[in-house]
Protein backbone atom coordinates (compact mmCIF):
# COMPACT_ATOMS: atom_id res chain seq x y z
CA UNK A 1 0.00 0.00 0.00
CA UNK A 2 1.56 3.26 -1.11
CA UNK A 3 0.59 6.71 -0.01
CA UNK A 4 1.64 8.92 -2.89
CA UNK A 5 1.93 12.68 -3.20
CA UNK A 6 2.62 14.16 -6.62
CA UNK A 7 4.06 17.66 -6.98
CA UNK A 8 4.84 18.77 -10.54
CA UNK A 9 6.29 21.83 -12.21
CA UNK A 10 6.66 22.74 -15.83
CA UNK A 11 10.10 23.58 -17.15
CA UNK A 12 8.78 26.95 -18.25
CA UNK A 13 8.15 27.84 -14.60
CA UNK A 14 11.87 27.78 -13.84
CA UNK A 15 13.53 31.12 -14.54
CA UNK A 16 16.80 31.32 -16.45
CA UNK A 17 16.86 27.68 -17.58
CA UNK A 18 19.82 27.37 -19.91
CA UNK A 19 20.56 24.84 -22.60
CA UNK A 20 23.66 22.82 -21.75
CA UNK A 21 26.15 21.77 -24.41
CA UNK A 22 27.43 18.21 -24.57
CA UNK A 23 30.30 16.53 -26.42
CA UNK A 24 30.52 12.84 -27.28
CA UNK A 25 33.66 11.06 -28.49
CA UNK A 26 34.28 7.57 -29.78
CA UNK A 27 37.95 6.61 -29.59
CA UNK A 28 38.78 10.34 -29.31
CA UNK A 29 36.76 11.24 -32.43
CA UNK A 30 34.01 13.81 -31.78
CA UNK A 31 30.71 12.63 -33.26
CA UNK A 32 27.39 14.28 -34.04
CA UNK A 33 24.67 12.96 -31.73
CA UNK A 34 20.92 13.14 -31.22
CA UNK A 35 20.41 12.10 -27.59
CA UNK A 36 22.08 10.33 -24.69
CA UNK A 37 21.12 8.72 -21.39
CA UNK A 38 23.32 7.62 -18.46
CA UNK A 39 21.98 5.44 -15.66
CA UNK A 40 23.99 5.38 -12.40
CA UNK A 41 23.17 3.14 -9.45
CA UNK A 42 24.22 2.62 -5.85
CA UNK A 43 23.93 -1.14 -5.98
CA UNK A 44 27.41 -2.24 -7.14
CA UNK A 45 26.43 -2.15 -10.82
CA UNK A 46 28.10 -0.46 -13.75
CA UNK A 47 26.87 2.86 -15.07
CA UNK A 48 24.96 2.16 -18.29
CA UNK A 49 24.82 4.55 -21.24
CA UNK A 50 22.82 4.82 -24.45
CA UNK A 51 23.68 7.22 -27.26
CA UNK A 52 21.63 7.83 -30.39
CA UNK A 53 23.51 9.37 -33.31
CA UNK A 54 22.97 9.99 -37.03
CA UNK A 55 24.35 7.16 -39.11
CA UNK A 56 24.91 9.28 -42.21
CA UNK A 57 26.47 12.72 -42.68
CA UNK A 58 28.75 12.72 -39.67
CA UNK A 59 30.81 15.91 -39.58
CA UNK A 60 34.13 14.34 -38.67
CA UNK A 61 34.29 10.89 -40.27
CA UNK A 62 31.98 8.28 -41.73
CA UNK A 63 30.23 6.32 -38.95
CA UNK A 64 31.30 3.02 -40.51
CA UNK A 65 34.90 4.19 -40.23
CA UNK A 66 34.41 5.27 -36.60
CA UNK A 67 32.85 1.96 -35.57
CA UNK A 68 35.18 -0.26 -37.60
CA UNK A 69 37.29 -1.50 -34.68
CA UNK A 70 37.05 -4.21 -32.05
CA UNK A 71 37.40 -1.93 -29.03
CA UNK A 72 35.31 1.24 -28.83
CA UNK A 73 35.72 3.68 -25.96
CA UNK A 74 33.03 6.29 -25.58
CA UNK A 75 33.05 9.40 -23.45
CA UNK A 76 30.33 11.95 -22.71
CA UNK A 77 31.19 15.41 -21.43
CA UNK A 78 28.94 18.36 -20.65
CA UNK A 79 29.55 22.08 -20.39
CA UNK A 80 28.10 23.07 -17.03
CA UNK A 81 28.06 26.74 -18.00
CA UNK A 82 31.69 27.57 -17.27
CA UNK A 83 32.73 27.05 -20.88
CA UNK A 84 34.81 23.94 -20.20
CA UNK A 85 33.62 20.36 -20.67
CA UNK A 86 33.40 17.96 -17.69
CA UNK A 87 33.48 14.26 -18.49
CA UNK A 88 30.53 12.45 -16.89
CA UNK A 89 30.88 9.03 -18.56
CA UNK A 90 33.84 7.00 -19.80
CA UNK A 91 33.33 3.42 -20.89
CA UNK A 92 33.14 0.81 -23.61
CA UNK A 93 30.44 0.28 -26.24
CA UNK A 94 28.85 -3.15 -25.89
CA UNK A 95 26.12 -3.04 -28.56
CA UNK A 96 25.41 -1.26 -31.84
CA UNK A 97 21.92 -1.12 -33.36
CA UNK A 98 21.66 0.62 -36.72
CA UNK A 99 18.42 1.59 -38.44
CA UNK A 100 19.52 2.14 -42.04
CA UNK A 101 16.09 3.36 -43.11
CA UNK A 102 15.92 6.20 -40.59
CA UNK A 103 19.67 6.70 -40.62
CA UNK A 104 20.08 6.38 -36.87
CA UNK A 105 22.54 4.29 -34.84
CA UNK A 106 22.03 3.45 -31.15
CA UNK A 107 25.12 2.68 -29.11
CA UNK A 108 24.94 1.22 -25.60
CA UNK A 109 27.49 0.09 -23.09
CA UNK A 110 28.93 0.41 -19.59
CA UNK A 111 31.55 2.43 -17.77
CA UNK A 112 34.96 0.96 -16.87
CA UNK A 113 33.43 -1.12 -14.10
CA UNK A 114 32.77 -3.52 -16.98
CA UNK A 115 36.50 -4.39 -17.10
CA UNK A 116 36.21 -6.00 -13.67
CA UNK A 117 32.74 -7.41 -14.25
CA UNK A 118 33.77 -9.20 -17.45
CA UNK A 119 36.95 -10.74 -16.03
CA UNK A 120 36.58 -14.02 -14.19
CA UNK A 121 38.55 -14.21 -10.96
CA UNK A 122 41.45 -16.65 -11.29
CA UNK A 123 41.11 -19.51 -8.85
CA UNK A 124 44.88 -20.00 -9.05
CA UNK A 125 45.47 -16.57 -7.52
CA UNK A 126 46.29 -17.03 -3.85
CA UNK A 127 44.27 -14.41 -1.99
CA UNK A 128 44.35 -15.75 1.58
CA UNK A 129 47.68 -14.05 2.28
CA UNK A 130 46.62 -10.73 0.73
CA UNK A 131 44.66 -7.96 2.32
CA UNK A 132 41.52 -6.75 0.56
CA UNK A 133 43.24 -3.50 -0.45
CA UNK A 134 46.21 -5.38 -1.92
CA UNK A 135 43.92 -7.48 -4.09
CA UNK A 136 42.02 -4.36 -5.18
CA UNK A 137 45.34 -2.74 -6.16
CA UNK A 138 46.30 -5.86 -8.14
CA UNK A 139 43.03 -5.77 -10.07
CA UNK A 140 43.37 -2.03 -10.76
CA UNK A 141 46.90 -2.50 -12.08
CA UNK A 142 45.83 -5.39 -14.33
CA UNK A 143 43.21 -3.18 -15.99
CA UNK A 144 45.35 -0.01 -16.05
CA UNK A 145 42.98 1.81 -13.75
CA UNK A 146 44.10 4.60 -11.49
CA UNK A 147 43.82 3.83 -7.79
CA UNK A 148 42.10 5.48 -4.85
CA UNK A 149 42.57 2.66 -2.34
CA UNK A 150 42.74 2.89 1.44
CA UNK A 151 44.89 0.10 2.95
CA UNK A 152 43.17 -2.61 5.01
CA UNK A 153 44.81 -4.57 7.84
CA UNK A 154 43.22 -8.01 7.97
CA UNK A 155 44.39 -10.80 5.68
CA UNK A 156 41.57 -12.26 3.59
CA UNK A 157 42.31 -15.69 5.08
CA UNK A 158 41.61 -14.36 8.58
CA UNK A 159 37.97 -13.47 7.94
CA UNK A 160 35.29 -15.12 10.05
CA UNK A 161 33.43 -18.11 8.63
CA UNK A 162 30.44 -15.93 7.71
CA UNK A 163 32.79 -13.55 5.92
CA UNK A 164 34.63 -16.26 4.03
CA UNK A 165 35.60 -15.32 0.48
CA UNK A 166 35.90 -18.15 -2.01
CA UNK A 167 36.84 -17.78 -5.65
CA UNK A 168 34.81 -19.95 -7.99
CA UNK A 169 34.85 -20.22 -11.74
CA UNK A 170 31.63 -18.23 -12.05
CA UNK A 171 32.74 -15.22 -10.03
CA UNK A 172 34.13 -12.07 -11.54
CA UNK A 173 36.80 -9.83 -10.08
CA UNK A 174 34.01 -7.34 -9.38
CA UNK A 175 32.07 -9.97 -7.39
CA UNK A 176 35.14 -10.52 -5.23
CA UNK A 177 35.76 -6.81 -4.66
CA UNK A 178 32.12 -6.23 -3.70
CA UNK A 179 32.27 -9.04 -1.14
CA UNK A 180 35.55 -7.74 0.27
CA UNK A 181 34.18 -4.20 0.47
CA UNK A 182 31.16 -5.46 2.40
CA UNK A 183 33.39 -7.34 4.84
CA UNK A 184 35.60 -4.32 5.41
CA UNK A 185 32.81 -1.74 5.60
CA UNK A 186 34.24 -0.11 2.47
CA UNK A 187 32.76 1.38 -0.67
CA UNK A 188 33.88 0.10 -4.06
CA UNK A 189 33.11 1.90 -7.31
CA UNK A 190 34.69 3.14 -10.51
CA UNK A 191 34.49 6.78 -11.54
CA UNK A 192 35.98 7.75 -14.87
CA UNK A 193 39.23 5.71 -15.00
CA UNK A 194 39.80 5.30 -11.25
CA UNK A 195 38.98 2.36 -8.96
CA UNK A 196 37.87 3.54 -5.51
CA UNK A 197 38.11 1.09 -2.61
CA UNK A 198 37.84 2.93 0.69
CA UNK A 199 35.68 3.64 3.76
CA UNK A 200 32.59 5.79 3.27
CA UNK A 201 33.19 9.45 3.84
CA UNK A 202 32.61 10.56 7.42
CA UNK A 203 31.62 13.98 6.14
CA UNK A 204 27.92 14.07 5.32
CA UNK A 205 27.79 15.49 1.82
CA UNK A 206 24.18 16.59 1.57
CA UNK A 207 22.53 17.45 -1.72
CA UNK A 208 19.78 19.88 -0.75
CA UNK A 209 16.34 19.65 -2.33
CA UNK A 210 13.89 22.30 -1.14
CA UNK A 211 10.25 22.45 -2.17
CA UNK A 212 8.65 25.76 -1.26
CA UNK A 213 6.23 28.28 -2.73
CA UNK A 214 7.63 31.66 -3.61
CA UNK A 215 4.36 33.63 -3.49
CA UNK A 216 0.58 33.34 -3.54
CA UNK A 217 0.55 32.89 -7.32
CA UNK A 218 1.75 29.33 -6.78
CA UNK A 219 5.17 29.57 -8.46
CA UNK A 220 7.60 27.45 -6.48
CA UNK A 221 11.02 28.62 -5.40
CA UNK A 222 12.55 25.20 -5.77
CA UNK A 223 15.52 23.50 -7.39
CA UNK A 224 13.41 20.51 -8.42
CA UNK A 225 11.13 20.27 -11.44
CA UNK A 226 9.02 17.30 -10.37
CA UNK A 227 8.80 15.37 -7.13
CA UNK A 228 6.78 12.32 -6.11
CA UNK A 229 6.90 10.97 -2.57
CA UNK A 230 5.89 7.40 -1.68
CA UNK A 231 5.34 5.65 1.63
CA UNK A 232 5.10 1.90 2.01
CA UNK A 233 2.98 0.88 5.00
CA UNK A 234 3.84 -2.79 4.69
CA UNK A 235 7.23 -4.09 5.72
CA UNK A 236 7.37 -7.45 4.01
CA UNK A 237 10.35 -8.99 5.82
CA UNK A 238 11.61 -9.52 9.34
CA UNK A 239 14.65 -7.34 9.93
CA UNK A 240 18.05 -8.22 11.38
CA UNK A 241 20.82 -5.66 11.98
CA UNK A 242 24.39 -6.79 12.54
CA UNK A 243 27.04 -4.32 13.72
CA UNK A 244 30.60 -5.48 13.12
CA UNK A 245 33.89 -3.84 13.92
CA UNK A 246 37.51 -4.04 14.96
CA UNK A 247 39.01 -3.04 18.31
CA UNK A 248 42.53 -1.69 18.04
CA UNK A 249 43.06 -1.93 21.80
CA UNK A 250 43.08 -5.71 21.99
CA UNK A 251 43.25 -6.51 18.25
CA UNK A 252 39.93 -8.34 18.24
CA UNK A 253 36.80 -8.30 16.12
CA UNK A 254 33.33 -7.93 17.55
CA UNK A 255 29.78 -8.40 16.33
CA UNK A 256 26.34 -7.62 17.73
CA UNK A 257 23.04 -8.68 16.14
CA UNK A 258 19.53 -7.50 16.97
CA UNK A 259 16.32 -8.37 15.16
CA UNK A 260 12.65 -7.46 14.95
CA UNK A 261 9.72 -9.50 13.71
CA UNK A 262 7.46 -8.22 10.96
CA UNK A 263 4.40 -6.49 12.48
CA UNK A 264 1.58 -6.81 11.70
CA UNK A 265 1.81 -10.39 10.47
CA UNK A 266 -0.26 -10.24 7.27
CA UNK A 267 0.95 -13.45 5.74
CA UNK A 268 0.98 -16.99 7.06
CA UNK A 269 4.01 -19.15 7.23
CA UNK A 270 7.65 -18.33 7.48
CA UNK A 271 8.71 -14.84 6.40
CA UNK A 272 12.04 -13.88 4.93
CA UNK A 273 14.55 -12.09 7.14
CA UNK A 274 16.36 -9.12 5.62
CA UNK A 275 19.82 -8.56 7.07
CA UNK A 276 21.60 -5.20 7.22
CA UNK A 277 25.28 -4.91 8.12
CA UNK A 278 26.82 -1.83 9.71
CA UNK A 279 30.55 -1.42 10.37
CA UNK A 280 31.72 0.55 13.41
CA UNK A 281 35.39 0.26 14.39
CA UNK A 282 36.90 1.28 17.69
CA UNK A 283 33.76 1.50 19.85
CA UNK A 284 33.00 -0.13 23.22
CA UNK A 285 30.53 -3.08 23.54
CA UNK A 286 27.73 -0.90 24.91
CA UNK A 287 28.08 1.46 21.96
CA UNK A 288 27.87 -1.48 19.55
CA UNK A 289 24.52 -2.48 21.04
CA UNK A 290 23.19 1.09 20.91
CA UNK A 291 24.24 1.44 17.27
CA UNK A 292 22.50 -1.82 16.37
CA UNK A 293 19.27 -0.94 18.16
CA UNK A 294 19.17 2.58 16.71
CA UNK A 295 19.64 1.23 13.19
CA UNK A 296 16.97 -1.42 13.77
CA UNK A 297 14.49 1.23 14.88
CA UNK A 298 15.18 3.36 11.81
CA UNK A 299 14.87 0.44 9.39
CA UNK A 300 11.71 -0.95 10.97
CA UNK A 301 9.84 2.28 10.37
CA UNK A 302 7.82 2.62 7.21
CA UNK A 303 10.02 2.83 4.15
CA UNK A 304 9.77 6.09 2.24
CA UNK A 305 10.89 6.77 -1.31
CA UNK A 306 11.13 9.86 -3.49
CA UNK A 307 11.42 10.25 -7.24
CA UNK A 308 12.68 13.56 -8.58
CA UNK A 309 13.31 15.33 -11.83
CA UNK A 310 15.69 18.25 -11.78
CA UNK A 311 18.13 20.10 -13.97
CA UNK A 312 21.20 18.01 -14.73
CA UNK A 313 24.52 18.67 -13.06
CA UNK A 314 27.82 16.88 -12.44
CA UNK A 315 27.52 17.11 -8.64
CA UNK A 316 24.96 14.52 -7.57
CA UNK A 317 26.26 10.94 -7.32
CA UNK A 318 24.81 7.75 -5.79
CA UNK A 319 27.15 8.36 -2.83
CA UNK A 320 25.57 11.70 -1.92
CA UNK A 321 22.75 11.98 0.59
CA UNK A 322 19.69 13.98 -0.44
CA UNK A 323 18.26 16.27 2.21
CA UNK A 324 14.62 17.03 1.41
CA UNK A 325 12.85 20.00 3.01
CA UNK A 326 9.66 21.91 2.35
CA UNK A 327 7.31 18.98 1.69
CA UNK A 328 6.24 18.30 5.27
CA UNK A 329 7.34 16.56 8.43
CA UNK A 330 6.40 13.09 7.21
CA UNK A 331 8.76 13.29 4.26
CA UNK A 332 11.31 15.97 5.20
CA UNK A 333 14.33 13.80 5.96
CA UNK A 334 17.44 12.24 4.42
CA UNK A 335 17.28 9.98 1.36
CA UNK A 336 19.91 7.78 -0.29
CA UNK A 337 19.90 7.74 -4.12
CA UNK A 338 19.81 4.31 -5.71
CA UNK A 339 19.35 5.36 -9.35
CA UNK A 340 20.28 8.57 -11.16
CA UNK A 341 19.48 8.87 -14.87
CA UNK A 342 20.92 11.80 -16.77
CA UNK A 343 19.50 12.41 -20.23
CA UNK A 344 19.60 15.00 -22.94
CA UNK A 345 18.42 15.42 -26.51
CA UNK A 346 20.23 17.69 -28.94
CA UNK A 347 19.22 21.29 -28.35
CA UNK A 348 17.16 20.41 -25.27
CA UNK A 349 17.76 20.78 -21.55
CA UNK A 350 20.05 18.51 -19.54
CA UNK A 351 17.85 16.68 -17.00
CA UNK A 352 18.22 14.16 -14.16
CA UNK A 353 15.67 11.64 -12.88
CA UNK A 354 16.49 10.43 -9.36
CA UNK A 355 15.07 7.67 -7.16
CA UNK A 356 16.03 7.51 -3.49
CA UNK A 357 15.09 5.67 -0.27
CA UNK A 358 15.25 6.73 3.36
CA UNK A 359 17.83 4.06 4.17
CA UNK A 360 21.22 3.21 2.72
CA UNK A 361 20.76 0.43 0.16
CA UNK A 362 24.44 -0.50 0.47
CA UNK A 363 23.89 -1.72 4.04
CA UNK A 364 21.53 -4.38 2.74
CA UNK A 365 22.73 -7.95 2.38
CA UNK A 366 21.07 -9.64 -0.57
Amino acid sequence: MIEEVNLNRDLKDIPDVSKVRARIKINDVIIDWLSFSINSTNTHAANIFTVEAPYYDQTAKDMDFILNTESLKLEIAVDDGSGSFVRILFGYIDFEDTDLGFGHVTLSGRDLTSLLMDTKALRSKVIANLTASELAADYAEEHQLKQDITPTRLLIGQYDSDQHVTITGSQSEWDILCKLAQNEGYEVYVIDDTLHFKPPSTTKDYYDINWSYADESGFEASNVLKIRVHRNYTIANDIRVRVKGWSGLNATKYSQTVSRKHTPQRTKGRTKTQTYVIHADGVDPDAVTRIAEAALLQLSRHEKKITLQLMGDTILTPRNIIKLTGVGNRFDQLYYPYTITRHMSFGESFLMDVSAKNHDVNSQVV
